[in-house]
Formats: structure tokens, C-alpha cells, sequence
């Protein structure tokens, strides 16, 4: 079932910034690796908003290398008349297939242990907690790092905030969870502080909350289970913790029992 979730950032693009948003997304999941964009002048900033709103929209993408990429130009000078957006991907199509089919089974796995019956926080700690156990935090500096491959590949399990981040989206989908992916900063020290961090927001009982899995990865080890006592934040709670966000692009998280 598609979620309001799976297209939020592409609902806070221009309309002519969603139709290249669609552009890229359909090259992508057509594996193709140069794909045809508007001929308007992008500045950086602008290209980079669009490419990384469509991979933090579909953590189920993987397979691209979206933090390099160049931009191709034909015309004559001052003037554009075709653009396109080079990428490049992580693996072959055959491979991407296979790790496709693995990464659904691994989603369909997890998911269906989830009685239906739960309350709703219930299935949302029951992923929290699984996540939380199966991943390690590493290989900052590999690219599929920064996707959901560590999180369910097999004698791996090895990624970053954003690929954590990204794997819970992933199976929250599976539970017909409204998510979203985050991308801020958080200052201090432990596991992803000290610059660039990503985690993610709910929407559970028509309230938003804030929750990282990330940071949960070192109590977990200790007690062999994430802690059910706190672990949704409202906005006025992770400021607190040392976190920071573009709070004019996503959902104020306010007070209110959950």
C-alpha cells in the first residue's frame, strides 16, 4: 500500500522540481545511469535537494551511488538544450535483482512476526528493537554504507545513521508505517555525533514523533534488548539531546501522550 510517507520530500519541491524528481526516480528504478532531466539551469544546491529527496523518499533504492554524480550538457553556449544527470551504480542488474528479492524476503520476514493485533507502539518498538540488534555501526566511508545493503545482507549487517535510518523506513513500509528520514546534525560524542546525522520520524496515533535507532545501538549490546521506557522524542526533547534539523522541511513533533 502506498504511504503519503513514500513522496513526502517530493511534496516540498516546485512543480517543476517533482517533475524531475520523477524523472530521476523512474531512471533509477529502470537501472539506467544517465538520465534526462529538464534543460533549465540547476544550481548545485537545487540538483542535490532533488537527488536527495528522492533517496531519502525510496530507501528501497540501493543501488545508486547518489553522492556522485556529474551533470551532462549539449547546446550552444548560453544556451541548453538537453541535460542530464550521470550516475553511477553499486552493482550489476542481475546483482540488483538478487539483492532486490533478498532485502523484500528480509522485510517480509521481520514484518510478518508482528502480530496485527499489536498496538501500534508495540510494532513500532518490535522494529526499533530488531534494528537496533541486528546492525553495527561502521564503514563510514563506503558508500552502500549510506544504504539499507548493511542493514539485511547476510554476515554483514554493517552501516551508517543514514543506512540505519533508511532500513527502518524500509520496514516500516512493511507495516504500513507512515516514516520519514531525517537528515540534521548532533553535536557531542557516542555513536553518529560530531556532525552530519539521520534518523527518523512516525506518525503514530495522529501525533509525529522522533525516534534513532542509531542511538541505541550501544545499550542494546549491554541489555540485549532496545528500551521500551523513551525512546519517541518530541521536537522540544532532541533539541535537548544535541540535535538539529531544518525544522521549516518536516512535521512539528509536540507534546502529547503517545
Amino acid at each position: 500500500m502506498a504511504l503519503w510517507s513514500d513522496n513526502y520530500y517530493r511534496s516540498q519541491l516546485t512543480p517543476e522540481q517533482m517533475e524531475d524528481y520523477d524523472r530521476i526516480y523512474e531512471g533509477w528504478m529502470r537501472y539506467e545511469t544517465d538520465i534526462r532531466v529538464s534543460a533549465r539551469p540547476f544550481a548545485p544546491q537545487e540538483t542535490n535537494c532533488i537527488v536527495q529527496a528522492v533517496a531519502c523518499d525510496h530507501p528501497e533504492i540501493f543501488w545508486v551511488n547518489f553522492y556522485q554524480y556529474s551533470i551532462k550538457q549539449t547546446g550552444i553556449p548560453g544556451v541548453i538544450r538537453r541535460q542530464s544527470l550521470v550516475f553511477q551504480n553499486f552493482f550489476d542488474h542481475c546483482t540488483i535483482e538478487g539483492l532486490k528479492n533478498q532485502a523484500e524476503s528480509w522485510k517480509q520476514r521481520i514484518c510478518s512476526q508482528i502480530h496485527p493485533g499489536n498496538l501500534p507502539k508495540d510494532k513500532v518498538w518490535l522494529l526499533y528493537d530488531y534494528l537496533a540488534r541486528q546492525v553495527s555501526y561502521g564503514d563510514k566511508g563506503i558508500a552502500q554504507a549510506h544504504t539499507i545493503i548493511g542493514c539485511f545482507l547476510p554476515h554483514n549487517h554493517v552501516t551508517v545513521c543514514e543506512g540505519i535510518a533508511k532500513g527502518f523506513k524500509y520496514l516500516c513500509s512493511g507495516i504500513d508505517l507512515p516514516c520519514i528520514i531525517v537528515c540534521g546534525t548532533l553535536s557531542g560524542y557516542g555513536i553518529g555525533a560530531g556532525g552530519g546525522h539521520a534518523w527518523n520520524m512516525i506518525f503514530l496515533e495522529n501525533q509525529f514523533r522522533h525516534l534513532d535507532v542509531t542511538g541505541e545501538l550501544v545499550p542494546v549490546k549491554r541489555s540485549g534488548h532496545a528500551r521500551r521506557a523513551g525512546f519517541f522524542y518530541t521536537d522540544a526533547e532532541l533539541r535537548r539531546k544535541g540535535y538539529a534539523w531544518e525544522e521549516t522541511h518536516l512535521p512539528a513533533a509536540q507534546n502529547g501522550k503517545l
